[in-house]
């Protein structure tokens, strides 16, 4: 869940927060600039797998509320 919570702050940052994104992404002047593309990097990478993965959990979730729906008089 890290993951989609550091994601969905530098998505902000970069929306809402242009200026200080930009200073951030800066691979000449920022010493962050290096990490964050190498996170987004990682992320693009594992997106895939995380995404299967939240997928099976909300239809196991949804499957065991079905379950337990039916069971009910």
């Amino acid at each position: 869940m890290a993951a989609w919570e550091v994601l969905y702050t530098l998505a902000r940052l970069a929306r809402y927060q242009p200026r200080q994104w930009a200073q951030l992404t800066d691979v000449d002047n920022s010493s962050a600039a290096e990490a964050i593309a190498n996170y987004l990097d990682e992320f693009i990478r594992i997106f895939p797998e995380l995404a299967a993965d939240a997928i099976d959990k909300a239809v196991a979730c949804a499957n065991a509320e079905a379950r337990t729906d039916a069971q009910s008089p």
